[in-house]
């Protein structure tokens, strides 16, 4: 019924585990404090995620970031041109040149810190740029899922 009012605040919000990674599946994986939140609104995936003291023992330095264990893939859309991409709440001892920001692109179940610049290609956040033991990464993300 298209006069049927819907409740704005009706999304439970529901709680997950991420998983700190030095590869987008197997790989190393970190230890710390991690906790995710998130919400479904049809198709559309909120995600709060809180990454607390990220021991990173035992990763391969070089190797970009990774944020797995996700509730929801990205949507495949093979005509996406840009990905999706959330906001930084807060970084705490992790070295970048350029303000990192979370990203999902289309069919991927894992999120990448890219730090873009003028001129340059975009680079990754690493591992390496993480102070073990020491670093926190506050960071939402919203997604669009399958249908």
């Amino acid at each position: 019924d298209q006069n049927e009012v819907v409740d704005p605040f009706s999304n439970v919000i529901q709680t997950f585990t991420p998983v700190v990674a030095d590869a987008s599946s197997g790989g190393n994986t970190a230890s710390g404090s991690f906790q995710g939140i998130y919400s479904v609104n049809g198709n559309l995936v909120t995600l709060s995620i809180r990454l607390v003291d990220i021991v990173t023992t035992g990763m391969t330095g070089a190797n970009p970031l990774y944020v797995r264990n996700l509730p929801y893939p990205a949507a495949d859309d093979p005509s996406a041109l840009y990905p999706f991409t959330g906001s930084i709440g807060q970084m705490n001892k992790v070295t970048f040149t350029n303000v990192p920001v979370p990203t999902i692109k289309d069919n991927q179940n894992y999120i990448q810190f890219y730090e873009a610049s003028s001129g340059a290609s975009v680079g990754n956040l690493t591992v390496a740029d993480l102070d073990s033991g020491l670093s926190d990464i506050y960071f939402s993300i919203s997604y669009l899922i399958e249908p």
